[in-house]
């Protein structure tokens, strides 16, 4: 079976594919785009950072999907972006791969206000930046972080949103405009 397959599988094995179903109503949520490192054996003979790669990839991916399906429903309340966490897997431990999340909102003025990402400089913001660019996907999508996205790694996060996202303006620290920094 190959990745493509292996990861349609993945997809429809966490009900990724069941878009009214991650679109409930909800305060922000992060719902991970595997629950098991077993599900992503598949994956066995690749190395940590290809297996981020990929699964990076995939998640920004499906991200485009659910968004036309936002567009297509016109559920302007909803606010969603591919989370990436655990950048420590391969950089200290080298064990495991990051993890993608979708990260939801329907809750957009109350929860959101004072979220203030900023355009991922670091490190990590810059990784994912490459596997963006290696998947053709940097041109519609730009990279976020927290302000200090140098915090605890418990917290750290990179975001990956479509250029054409509503309200991402909500999102932006001082109502930035994207400016890609490569």
């Amino acid at each position: 079976m190959t990745i493509n397959e292996s990861m349609k599988r993945l997809i429809k094995q966490e009900k990724f594919d069941d878009f009214d179903r991650l679109l409930t109503k909800r305060k922000w949520d992060e719902v991970p785009f595997f629950k098991k490192f077993s599900t992503i054996e598949f994956m066995h003979g690749m190395s940590v950072l290809e297996k981020s790669e990929v699964l990076v990839k995939f998640s920004v991916l499906h991200l485009d999907k659910i968004l036309d399906y936002v567009n297509l429903k016109k559920r302007w309340d909803v606010v969603i972006l591919v989370s990436i966490l655990d950048f420590d897997n391969i950089k200290i431990r080298g064990d495991e791969p990051v993890c993608p999340n979708f990260w939801i909102s329907s809750n957009i003025e109350d929860e959101l206000g004072k979220f203030g990402l900023v355009y991922g400089r670091s490190e990590d913001a810059m990784l994912v930046k490459q596997w963006l660019q290696a998947a053709n996907l940097s041109s519609n999508h730009m990279v976020l972080t927290q302000p200090n996205d140098e915090s605890d790694c418990e917290f750290r996060r990179v975001y990956v949103a479509r250029h054409d996202s509503r309200n991402l303006d909500i999102l932006l620290r001082n109502g930035q405009k994207y400016i890609d920094a490569l």
